[in-house]
């Protein structure tokens, strides 16, 4: 008779995972990842089975040499013993990452796959006042479960329980690279599916965007947001120097989780030789980048020097635009014969006869429009664009 505990079929050997992934997880391609860390999420967010953790916050963090770790609040990978026939005093933690269970019928069961698929995995667990650390190579422990510290207070702070998982997937595997879209696609549908838990992602990669545009021979700054739509070119640079210099200014403090409310102000595109997009991000209220490769926003480390080259650049400062409090009048300027089409503008912006507006325009009497700095800087735009002479009171310094 078999042993009670012994309820699941298994595959010891994780050669057997690294043989065949696809049985395993489907693809290797881009996609992958994703199917790795939702084994993980999937014990996080468990509550029944050998191995419950039921977590109801759960943080990912991407690093940029390719490694993930995923950390939860739940009560902690079991490192009581297991029980299970051959391997009854091995801790569940040990066993829970070197086993393929088969068919995986609780929560946990794909941890031995990820381990399998990884070419170095670090499992930490703090449990019950204790503080645990295993480590893995290519799926192999390099040693048995260690217990690293019986202190849960540090400077009045209580440790919570938890179970912190990461791993770094194997090259020789996984060659296509991350498809980053399609794994925000697949968190968002899995946060909905537990809404009870909280879902976090931090990139541990600020130089991302740095080595997306390394070879950058073209910027092209457009303006974005609330200021002229469609959107205009600000800026092209294509001097070598001046592409190279921009670059090196983007030096990035940290990525947050999450976005501002906002869409940006300027829309910042990076080109190669053949004229290839690189990147594209948004400048937002001249201290953040939004980029698609983070999942949150880019915080400038000198955001007054990015800001500064710009407008040395001819680049307005939309923030400083944003937070002026004038009040601007757009004038236009005298003319003794004014066209249909100045005439018309008058007529119709400001409702008055055909005849009136010829008047107005001759003897200089024009405000067209006024407003903040940011509607004046669009409406300055607008008249620029059909060619009217005009002027702005105060002193228009956009």
């Amino acid at each position: 008779m078999a042993d009670e505990n012994d309820f699941l079929r298994v595959l010891t050997d994780l050669e057997a995972v690294r043989a065949r992934p696809d049985m395993y997880i489907g693809t290797t391609g881009p996609k992958a990842l994703w199917e790795l860390v939702k084994m993980v999420l999937d014990f996080c967010v468990g509550t029944d089975g050998p191995i419950p953790s039921g977590a109801k916050q759960v943080e990912i963090a991407l690093y940029s040499d390719g490694g993930v770790c995923i950390r939860d609040d739940g009560q902690g990978l079991s490192v009581e013993a297991s029980g299970r026939m051959g391997r009854e005093d091995e801790p569940w933690v040990m066993v829970a990452l070197t086993t393929v269970w088969v068919p995986g019928g609780f929560p946990g069961a794909g941890l031995g796959i990820v381990n399998g698929l990884s070419s170095e995995m670090v499992v930490s667990v703090e449990r019950d006042g204790h503080s645990y650390l295993a480590r893995f190579s290519n799926g192999e422990p390099e040693g048995p479960l260690e217990r690293v510290s019986d202190h849960r207070t540090i400077i009045g702070f209580t440790i919570p329980d938890g179970t912190s998982i990461s791993f770094w997937p194997r090259t020789d595997v996984f060659t296509e690279g991350f498809d980053r879209g399609f794994f925000d696609e697949q968190l968002v549908a899995y946060s909905t599916e537990h809404p009870d838990v909280t879902f976090q992602v931090i990139d541990c990669d600020p130089a991302g965007l740095d080595t997306a545009i390394a070879d950058a021979t073209q910027v092209v700054v457009e303006f974005h947001g609330v200021f002229p739509q469609p959107a205009a070119v600000a800026l092209r640079v294509t001097d070598p120097g001046d592409v190279d210099e921009f670059r090196r200014l983007l030096v990035i403090e940290g990525v947050s989780d999450g976005h501002c409310m906002c869409a940006g102000d300027l829309l910042i595109k990076w080109f190669d030789r053949a004229g290839e997009p690189l990147a594209a991000a948004t400048l937002h209220h001249g201290t953040h980048l939004r980029w698609q490769g983070w999942s949150g926003d880019g915080w400038l480390l000198d955001s007054q020097k990015v800001v500064g080259w710009l407008t040395a650049h001819g680049v307005p400062d939309m923030e400083a635009m944003r937070m002026d409090t004038t009040r601007y009048s757009v004038c236009l300027d005298r003319c003794d014969a004014p066209g249909a089409g100045l005439i018309r503008l008058i007529h119709q912006t400001l409702e008055v006869g055909v005849t009136r507006a010829r008047e107005m325009i001759r003897t200089g009497d024009v405000v067209l429009f006024e407003g903040s700095a940011v509607q004046v800087f669009k409406s300055r735009g607008d008249v620029e664009a059909a060619g009217f002479g005009f002027h702005v009171v105060p002193e228009f310094r956009y």
